[in-house]
Order: C-alpha cells, then sequence, then structure tokens
C-alpha cells in the first residue's frame, strides 16, 4: 500500500519532472484544427507557441476522458494504493467532473480528487506540497486534508499582454479587445472562490503593469513556509523582471520558481503573460 500522485497537464510539468517526482500524469488535448495533441505528451511548449504565433488558427482544448483517469484508479484500487488527483479547476474546465465519474465507476473510497480551484502554478504548487507530505509518509487521507485548506489560501494574479485569445475564447467581447488593444490596455488577472478568471485591475501600458503587479503582491500576507512561482507565457523576461522588482520587498523569493506556461492554459492567454502564486497567511 501507498500515496499516488495524480495531476493534468494544467501543472506544466516536463516528462522528467514528473518521473523524478514520482507522479501519475494525464494530459489535456489541445487542437489546432484537425491537427491534435496531448500537451506534455506529443507537443512541446515551444512548438505550441510557434504554432501559435505563426498561424491564424486559434487552439482549442479538450478535458480528458473519465477513461484516462480510470485506469490509474483501477491500479490504484488493486494495488490497495491510495490516489490524490490534483487537477484544473472545475471553473475553467470539465476535468474534475471526468475525475469524478472515472471514481463513480471505479467505486474505491480512497480516490481524493482535490479541485485546484487554480491553473498553472496554482496546481504545482499543491502538487509539490503533495509529493513532499507524501515522501514524509502521511496517507493519502492525511494529504486530502492538508491540501483542501491549502486551496483556500492560494493567490494567484498574472498580467495578460494581448486581449486576442481571451477575445477568441469568449470571454471579451470583439469591441472590447478592439477597444484595449488601441489603448495598450493590459488586463490584471485573478481567479475567484470558484476558480474563475475575474479582472482584478487594468493597466495603459506594461511599465505601470509591473507597478500594479507590485502593489498586489503586497496586498497579500504571504506565508514564507511555501514557495512563490512565477508563471509566464513563452516570454521569460517579462516574468523575470517581475521577480527582479518584488526580490527588493521579499528577500526570500527564489527567482528559480518560474515555469512558462503549456498548451493547456497558453491556448487561452497567449504569450507574454507573466505573473505570481503565492500562499496567503
Amino acid at each position: 500500500m501507498g500515496v499516488k500522485i495524480l495531476t493534468d497537464s494544467s501543472s506544466d510539468y516536463e516528462q522528467n519532472e514528473i518521473r523524478e517526482k514520482d507522479i501519475l500524469f494525464v494530459p489535456i488535448m489541445v487542437s489546432f484544427e484537425e491537427e491534435h495533441y496531448y500537451d506534455g505528451v506529443d507537443i512541446d511548449k515551444d512548438t505550441f507557441y510557434d504554432k501559435l504565433l505563426n498561424t491564424d488558427i486559434f487552439p482549442k482544448t479538450a478535458q480528458p476522458a473519465p477513461r484516462e483517469f480510470l485506469k490509474h484508479f483501477h491500479e490504484a484500487k488493486e494495488a490497495g494504493d491510495d490516489i490524490i488527483a490534483i487537477l484544473l479547476s472545475s471553473g475553467l474546465s470539465g476535468t474534475v467532473q471526468s475525475a469524478n465519474i472515472a471514481k463513480q465507476i471505479a467505486d474505491y473510497d480512497n480516490i481524493f480528487i482535490i479541485d485546484s480551484v487554480h491553473a498553472v502554478t496554482g496546481v504545482r504548487l499543491l502538487v509539490d506540497t503533495a509529493v513532499k507530505l507524501r515522501d514524509e509518509g502521511l496517507s493519502g487521507k492525511e494529504i486530502n486534508k492538508e491540501l483542501s485548506y491549502l486551496v483556500t489560501k492560494l493567490r494567484s494574479v498574472v498580467m495578460v499582454d494581448t486581449l486576442e485569445y481571451l477575445h477568441k475564447g469568449g470571454r471579451l467581447t470583439k469591441a472590447q479587445a478592439t477597444l484595449g488593444e488601441a489603448v495598450n490596455m493590459k488586463p490584471i488577472i485573478s481567479i475567484d472562490s470558484e476558480g474563475k478568471l475575474f479582472m482584478k485591475d487594468k493597466s495603459l501600458g506594461k511599465a505601470r503593469a509591473y507597478k500594479k503587479m507590485v502593489k498586489e503582491y503586497q496586498k497579500i500576507d504571504r506565508d514564507i513556509n511555501y514557495p512563490a512561482y512565477f508563471p509566464y507565457s513563452n516570454e521569460k523576461e517579462n516574468c523575470e523582471e517581475l521577480i527582479k522588482k518584488l526580490k527588493s520587498i521579499d528577500e526570500n523569493i527564489n527567482e528559480n520558481d518560474i515555469y512558462n506556461i503549456g498548451p493547456t492554459i497558453g491556448a487561452h492567454l497567449g504569450s507574454g503573460t507573466f505573473g505570481f502564486t503565492v500562499v496567503e497567511k
């Protein structure tokens, strides 16, 4: 008997990290019309952004089918293992729903499904915490209790560099996107308690956006027992500049905790996004 940790591709782990951390992985599909790829399996981040920026096709994502989870759940049941599934926000995807259907079919009590209410670095922070707790010998039930509380303390804020993909994804009207681009508007986005995106603030230009991002960071009474993670999409220098500014007010930041956003979320945000994920006390 043991504890297995499972996540989906919104966590943006590389395959070598998945092996090193000994976690199970369910990919989310991203499609460019008739070209279909499994995020993190047969398309990497560099290839994805190259296609995104050099084609007029808007990529779409599709949640995993219940069978993708069921095979892992059956294996855990046969082995008598606990399994912790840490997944993309149910406010952004039906991935949690698919996992719950698979749990019902598996009919096994020791499957714990955690709605991260987040994406990318929020999911990663939860998974990394789960790996640490597993390695310390905690049971699935104990890890589930710890993570269920931690979910409520996660705080993520990102700046989106282009409005194009929010418009194409139906989150902005064409008029809103056109007007926003005309004045160089940069939305500052967060995630509410239901795991849905909302515009926390907006800025005219990137220079002002950095100042507002720093202010948003300062509003949070950060728990330094957990790392601060920094997501970016394709353009790493944006996030590196933010980290530089934040390190002047928080000496506990590790500039190596910076992670490229993969196709699952990158398809909806486009290139140039950057931000932070922290845990509030």
